[in-house]
């Protein structure tokens, strides 16, 4: 067996940044440079590990054995760049109890006894699960937080994820899809709750001795160097949004790029509150005309509030639409007024004084099954120095996007065969070629 061997044909520092620029799947790339010779893995060791992709809690413990022992050996072995997916089927969780009820339909007693059976036993499964999570995400934060650049949470309806301990000194670009559940911690609503949240997940009471985020500690912000937050709204949440993103002003107070996908109605009034802007009047500096002016000179002056996110400079909103069962004439009032507030938030901050940038995008409602495969290519987009999401365009939202989220691949070539019915189907190959060779190829 012949030993490949690359020592000898580039410098070290070469074979670094290709084998960097390739491990950009999520560890796919890291795996076969493993696994080709001894040269190769041991060339590849320091960036073997620059993006990874984990799917379920046996994953992240696997490789937090094969990550602590390859550091023992090579401390330069580093994760820049991490996807954490806890979805269907990949995710083995403990099914959410109101997902028992989808079962074959039974009389009301049997129904009812089971479900209370079920669910305790629900309980008891969920809280061992969440207390394995806290303990492996936790430590596998600790060893990969130093270094970590982005950052990629998938998770489900289904799975309500609990608060971790976490610190990451170089984050600079986080995505999540649904829930912040995983580094926002609210008290528990006993009264307010909404309409998926009629049952207690042992998350929303339990902390598993973890405590809670806050900037006043030792090391500071959990967030200190984050500047890129993109969220989507994909299920409705125990705490919504409007209570949970001010919290990470305290929590990432540099984030200068804020992206809100599918946002629903309250989106407005919370960017009001984090822009600092007043609900209906204008902010001073803005240009007026002489009708408003007058108004505003009889009535009382109003101060603008203090903006709640100052750092922020640039925010996109892509709003969400009523569902298709939702009647034409209801989902046409939404959408236009929801893009209406939207647009004069836009407007405001254009012509005053505001620091702030906002991008309004056209409504559209997105399955369920759409995003995850989006935010991938998006994550591995900006990975490699692309824009993601961060283009403010409609073209890159209508035209560069397929149904799944990745990009259309190209069209094949389709050679001009004028007499194909004619041509016998054994030597259609040469006709082509020659065809083809003959008249030229015309884009």
């Amino acid at each position: 067996m012949v030993s490949l061997d690359l020592t000898g044909c580039l410098p070290p520092n070469v074979w670094h940044t290709i084998f960097r620029r390739a491990c950009t799947d999520g560890g796919y790339t890291g795996c076969a440079l493993a696994s080709t010779s001894k040269s190769v893995r041991r060339l590849s060791v320091s960036t073997r590990f620059h993006s990874v992709t984990l799917v379920d809690l046996t994953h992240i413990k696997v490789f937090l054995t094969c990550l602590v022992r390859v550091q023992q050996h090579d401390t330069e072995t580093l994760v820049r760049h991490l996807r954490l997916s806890f979805l269907p089927p990949g995710c083995k969780a403990p099914l959410c109890p109101w997902r028992l009820l989808e079962r074959e339909p039974r009389d009301i007693l049997s129904v009812a006894t089971d479900f209370t059976n079920e669910l305790r036993e629900w309980e008891d499964g969920k809280r061992e699960w969440d207390a394995d999570f806290v303990e492996y995400v936790s430590h596998l934060f600790e060893r990969v937080g130093p270094t970590l650049q982005t950052l990629l949470i998938l998770q489900s309806e289904d799975v309500r994820l609990p608060l971790v301990r976490y610190h990451f000194p170089v984050l600079h670009e986080i995505t999540l899809l649904g829930d912040d559940h995983m580094f926002v911690h609210l008290p528990s609503p006993s009264e307010e709750r909404t309409a998926s949240s009629w049952w207690t997940d042992p998350s929303d009471v339990h902390l598993y001795h973890v405590p809670i985020p806050d900037a006043r500690g030792p090391q500071g912000a959990p967030f200190p160097s984050l500047k890129r937050v993109h969220i989507v709204y994909a299920f409705p949440k125990l705490h919504p949004w409007e209570q949970t993103l001010p919290q990470w002003a305290v929590l990432a107070p540099t984030v200068t790029h804020l992206r809100i996908s599918q946002g629903d109605a309250p989106v407005a009034s919370m960017l009001q509150n984090l822009l600092g802007l007043c609900p209906d009047v204008p902010p001073p500096g803005i240009i007026r005309n002489s009708c408003e002016d007058a108004a505003l000179e009889d009535g009382p002056q109003v101060v603008p509030p203090t903006p709640i996110y100052p750092s922020l400079r640039l925010v996109i909103v892509q709003p969400s639409r009523l569902p298709t069962w939702v009647s034409d004439h209801s989902k046409r009032a939404f959408d236009v007024a929801l893009r209406c507030r939207l647009e004069r938030i836009a407007r405001v901050c254009s012509e005053s004084e505001s620091e702030a940038w906002v991008a309004v995008l056209r409504n559209r409602r997105y399955s369920h099954d759409y995003w995850p495969p989006r935010l991938e290519w998006e994550w591995r987009d900006r990975m490699c120095g692309g824009g993601g999401c961060w283009t403010e365009d409609e073209l890159d939202e209508s035209g560069r996007r397929g149904p799944t989220g990745e990009p259309p691949r190209q069209q094949r070539v389709i050679l001009p065969l004028e007499a194909e019915k004619r041509i016998d189907p054994k030597a259609r190959w040469w006709k082509a070629l020659w065809v083809y060779i003959s008249k030229g190829y015309k884009r």
